[in-house]
């Protein structure tokens, strides 16, 4: 009887698995997501693990830019806490907001959704770690808002049901001003 060498055999699986993954690949069509349904794909132990260390290192680059002196949500802030992800090669994290949706921008939506389940499963065991999770998740969600196209924005709200008409100009620009200190409001103060 003959056996195959570990390395034969996970590489098999490893294939079998990615043909799988093609097979049942979900088409994602925003950068932005409020993750209301789990991922249902296989996939390797090793890669759902290397995503998630991924996304709690954007969640860390999130809170140290938010313990820096700029406000929160700021130009200055966007612009730290894109530096801080490109410094640590965290790279895909910014294609998952491109308007254009080739391969590599579906596979970084996908790699989106697989490491935010990842960590919420894993940050979910204690009060303190789901508090710091949610809002690092919020801020990350609250940085993709704000770098979102508006077209893209509007069919984002459109799809999820979500119905707002938009505000005529002299009266937006009164009502911009209270809201702007309510955006960047940190909701667990």
């Amino acid at each position: 009887m003959e056996y195959s060498s570990p390395h034969s055999v996970t590489k098999g699986v490893r294939y079998l698995r990615r043909k799988a993954v093609n097979i049942e690949k979900k088409f994602y069509k925003h950068g932005l997501s409020f993750y209301k349904d789990h991922p249902d794909q296989t996939i390797l132990l090793d890669d759902l693990i290397k995503f998630a260390d991924e996304r709690l290192s954007v969640l860390r680059s999130i809170e140290r830019v938010n313990l820096g002196k700029t406000s929160k949500f700021s130009e200055a802030w966007r612009a730290q806490l894109g530096d801080e992800l490109r410094k640590q090669n965290l790279k895909i994290y910014f294609k998952v907001m491109s308007g254009i949706n080739d391969e590599e921008v579906q596979n970084a939506r996908e790699r989106d959704q697989l490491s935010h389940f990842a960590l919420r499963l894993g940050y979910s065991s204690t009060e303190e770690n789901r508090r710091w999770f949610v809002q690092h998740e919020t801020d990350l969600f609250r940085f993709r808002l704000l770098e979102e196209s508006p077209s893209n924005l509007k069919q984002f709200l459109t799809e999820q049901n979500m119905k707002f008409q938009q505000l005529k100009k002299p009266f937006s620009s009164e009502i911009m001003v209270g809201l702007v200190p309510l955006v960047a409001a940190d909701p667990t103060e």
